[in-house]
């Protein structure tokens, strides 16, 4: 008798659970329903013809249209998309979950007037909201919200104001220089001439910094804009490695540092003599530079699965884990007090050095430890290795 009481007792509790559940997936299509005919019903007296259903449905942009009380009332497929389906109660914000979104609307109805805002969603993305009062009254009984995405342009335009700054910064210091050196020149005796000579040297020196910046940012930026098409062929990596080393090698020498390479002759791969060299010359150079005298420098490759890793390893102070992430962007420097003299660039041999590396289907990435020195890696795609050592 207990377990047949009990089981009743469970079945009822069973089917009261799904008779609420029903009630609620019941109510919500009802509510629904209810919305979207009295959307077409305020859409009918206000004589809206059957395209312009279509408009707001198929627009490219979210469109959300929010009554008095700050209630959404419909949104097209781009809004559902980007924020799901509407609440059923609840004020704006709940939906868009942006404070500007709320203001924006409190402004329209406020001022019946349209206005703009800029709400920029958690997970990075930028949108320009248009509102206008509906209908076009001073006294709206809604609005009508419009987000564009303007993520692209807002990156685009931050990092142009970036790269003015950061290019009047490297310009300033070797253009003051050289009209400290002018002044000097000016006023120093010109009959002596070793004075003469080294601030001449020194101008020379001045020149040529500004000439490699403007060069590489040239080279940058047409690497960048798809301009510079790579002219791939089957080469030995190991040719294209040797080649760079030896024209590096007058800098180590004259460090006392020893570089090392041990790259397979049969190791072929689809390159770009040229662009792929001036890759291995920005690594090597900067191994130079940041390594101690008397340190060491090695280049090897190997194969791993289905690519190529070439690695450049030092022996200097390696990089603090925070300055890894941004050392292929431009003008990025770990220390601006150390880029004058002997540790002197343009800041952006390494952006470039990305641009190309992933124009040959590779990646380039480094890894260092502070005190340890750094390594950088490349992996290329081994796709024509094979087929180049058949023939």
């Amino acid at each position: 008798m207990n377990t047949w009481f009990l089981c009743t007792i469970a079945v009822g509790v069973l089917a009261g659970v799904l008779a609420w559940l029903f009630w609620k997936s019941h109510r919500r299509e009802q509510f629904w329903r209810e919305t979207a005919h009295r959307l077409r019903q305020q859409l009918a007296k206000s004589e809206v013809q059957p395209w312009q259903l279509a408009v707001f449905e198929q627009h490219p942009d979210p469109l959300i249209v929010v009554n008095a009380q700050g209630h959404i009332v419909a949104i097209n497929q781009q809004a559902r998309r980007l924020f799901g389906e509407p609440r059923r109660e609840g004020p704006l914000i709940f939906q868009l979950r942006h404070h500007a979104a709320a203001e924006l609307f409190e402004e329209v109805m406020r001022t019946g007037q349209p206005a703009v805002h800029q709400i920029a969603l958690e997970d990075g993305r930028i949108f320009q909201a248009h509102g206008w009062p509906w209908p076009l009254t001073n006294s709206p009984r809604g609005a009508i919200l419009l987000l564009r995405d303007v993520t692209e342009q807002v990156h685009a335009i931050r990092a142009r104001r970036e790269l003015a700054a950061n290019l009047g910064h490297e310009l300033r210091t070797p253009l003051t220089s050289l009209k400290l050196l002018a002044e000097t020149l000016i006023q120093s005796d010109l009959n002596d001439p070793e004075l003469t000579r080294q601030l001449a040297g020194r101008v020379l020196d001045e020149v040529e910094a500004m000439t490699a910046l403007v060069e590489d940012m040239i080279s940058l930026a047409m690497i960048e804009s798809g301009r510079v098409p790579l002219r791939l062929e089957p080469l030995p990596l190991a040719d294209v490695v040797l080649e760079r080393v030896k024209r590096i090698r007058p800098l180590a020498d004259e460090k006392h540092i020893t570089v090392e390479v041990d790259v397979p002759s049969d190791i072929v791969l689809a390159l770009d003599r040229e662009r792929f060299g001036q890759v291995i010359t920005n690594l090597l150079d900067n191994a130079v530079k940041f390594t101690p005298s008397g340190g060491h420098v090695t280049v090897e490759a190997k194969r791993v699965n289905e690519h190529v890793r070439l690695t450049v390893r030092d022996t200097g102070p390696g990089i603090p884990p925070e300055a890894l992430p941004h050392i292929f962007e431009r003008f990025y420097k770990l220390d601006r007090a150390r880029t004058r003299g002997e540790q002197r660039g343009t800041g952006i041999g390494l952006a470039i050095a990305k641009h190309l590396v992933q124009a040959h289907g590779g990646r380039i990435w480094a890894e260092s430890r502070p005190g340890q020195g750094a390594v950088f890696i490349i992996e290329l795609p081994v796709a024509l290795t094979s087929a180049s050592n058949a023939q």
